[in-house]
């Protein structure tokens, strides 16, 4: 990336990927103490004008990691503009006619980075929502929303946050994009497989969803890959009425820094997210965001320091690691980084972002009571090849009396909701923390990979599901889409949304399932009627 260069002004500073110029700022308003609105003031997505997508700046516009003060806004004009050398204007507006602009900065775009180019924006009013556009020459970008966090510690009455994850572009549409956007949350979570680097797989392929590039290894290989997922104009609408806070999983990042991947994966993530950069550590995604008295949210990377191997399924009769406590997926480091934010914690929610899944997932338990959650588990590469380092953040929050620990999970493609007890095996181990796997956008499922038109969840949980009845409050193995959490001072409630296809460009969306969580006690309650365990296993 190009070398950052600060813009300061009486109220915007922002920083660029280009070479910046001295920003300007309109009227805006000073700012209030930590007692700042409980609810985001300014405009709203129904404000906004229709989107149309723009040829002069082809991947939209999108903000990301909103901090009390700012948000980081990206954009990427089109080669043709970067071409003529001219300046790339940012402003932040509190109405969509931009009558009161607030911050202004430019910055040249760097060819090097084919245009892309980030404003870190500060000097706003914290939970306030905003306008904002880019101008380059004669063309104007499309109008985005974003908003700013609540202060630290200013109560807050509600947040929403959609969760999703996995959107192979060949496997399907963006439906639930369509819908993701309509909502407008507060905040979205990406966790991961944002891009593929590989184009088909699975034996899966929807024919007008084509992917020119095969197999990225290269970053421009990879910068195509996000332009070319990026041409949905479903996720462009997503992306501009929502901020994003992202961290890249095994397709879009790697398995370990030494593949050979690696390099330009992580470099496209860190061109085309709008992220913050740690010029200390140019490799961090892991980072910590703030949301008043209400939610902190972790988002964590569990590819840079975990331990070196490749494992599939591991079964505790003679997979000696997954309970080694040297053997890490944090490292010590994250941990602890982590272990102090949660002391530190004074929300009434803490939420970890977790690319791969959290709770166990069992094929079967050993009957072998000196063994801990004994059992052959599917994935060793998620949490459960980690069981040492999963059982040190269960105790962790135990310790510090943590009743709101919340992990949303990516990675699996399905629907998953679990209870995480200390004990699989005690039905009367209570729950430390919850998991909720928010489904996959697109990428293949079950059913999908079968070949089939016949659900397979009913299949997979008879297989798998007397394993883990005791802490799985539901499970879908066949549908796509993301899922929707509102977080407020006296509950929460998550919904499981999914398109009825993917294989259309647009579809109908229906709820699959709906819970409720009580920030006083850990634990899911299931408010839908329908779902496993009941549906599959009969009552108990």
């Amino acid at each position: 990336m190009g070398v950052a260069a600060s813009v300061a002004g009486v109220v915007g500073v922002a920083c660029a990927d280009g070479d910046a110029e001295q920003a300007t700022n309109g009227d805006a308003s000073t700012g209030e103490p930590d007692d700042a609105p409980t609810t985001s003031a300014g405009p709203v997505a129904a404000d906004l004008p229709p989107y149309e997508p723009s040829a002069d700046f082809p991947e939209g516009v999108m903000s990301g990691d909103p901090t009390a003060d700012g948000v980081v806004l990206w954009t990427r004009p089109s080669p043709e503009l970067v071409a003529t050398g001219a300046d790339l204007v940012a402003e932040v507006a509190t109405d969509v006619e931009f009558a009161t602009v607030v911050a202004t900065a430019s910055a040249v775009p760097d060819p090097d980075v084919e245009g892309a180019t980030h404003f870190d924006v500060d000097g706003l009013d914290p939970a306030t929502s905003y306008v904002y556009r880019f101008r380059m020459g004669e063309a104007t970008s499309p109008i985005g929303l974003t908003r700013t966090a609540p202060a630290p510690g200013a109560p807050v009455t509600q947040l929403t946050m959609a969760v999703f994850s996995c959107q192979r572009w060949t496997h399907g549409y963006y439906t639930a994009h369509a819908d993701l956007a309509r909502q407008a949350p507060d905040l979205v979570i990406c966790l991961g497989d944002y891009v593929y680097e590989t184009a088909e797989a699975d034996g899966v392929d929807i024919p007008t969803r084509n992917d020119p590039i095969d197999d990225a290894t290269t970053l421009d290989e990879f910068r195509r890959k996000y332009e070319h997922y990026r041409s949905d104009v479903n996720l462009q609408e997503v992306h501009r009425v929502s901020p994003l806070v992202a961290i890249p999983d095994n397709h879009d990042g790697s398995h370990r820094a030494t593949d050979r991947k690696y390099p330009g994966a992580h470099e496209a993530f860190f061109e085309k997210m709008p992220v913050r950069r740690d010029p200390s550590d140019p490799l961090a995604t892991h980072r910590h965001l703030e949301w008043g008295n209400l939610v902190d949210l972790w988002m964590l990377d569990l590819y840079r320091w975990r331990s070196e191997g490749d494992r599939g399924s591991g079964d505790t009769n003679n997979d000696t690691e997954m309970m080694d406590p040297q053997v890490t997926y944090l490292g010590d480091e994250q941990r602890q980084w982590l272990f102090d934010g949660l002391a530190d914690s004074h929300t009434t929610w803490q939420v970890l972002g977790s690319s791969l899944q959290f709770s166990p997932l069992r094929l079967a338990a050993h009957d072998d009571p000196a063994v801990l959650n004994a059992g052959h588990y599917a994935n060793m590469k998620q949490w459960d090849g980690y069981q040492a380092e999963r059982l040190a953040v269960l105790d962790e929050v135990e310790r510090l009396g943590l009743t709101g620990v919340v992990a949303v999970s990516g990675y699996m493609h399905w629907f998953w909701a679990a209870d995480v007890p200390r004990d699989l095996d005690d039905p009367d181990s209570p729950p430390i923390m919850v998991d909720f796997l928010c489904g996959g956008i697109s990428s293949s499922n079950a059913d999908e990979q079968l070949g089939t038109d016949e659900p397979q969840t009913a299949n997979l949980m008879r297989a798998f599901g007397p394993a883990n009845e005791n802490y799985v409050r539901y499970f879908d193995g066949d549908r796509h889409g993301y899922g929707l959490l509102t977080f407020r001072p006296d509950g929460a409630e998550v919904e499981y949304r999914s398109p009825l296809t993917i294989r259309a460009p647009t579809s109908d969306v229906e709820v699959l399932a709906t819970f409720r969580l009580d920030p006083s006690r850990a634990g899911i309650e299931r408010t839908s009627p329908t779902g496993w365990p009941e549906s599959v296993l009969g009552p108990s």
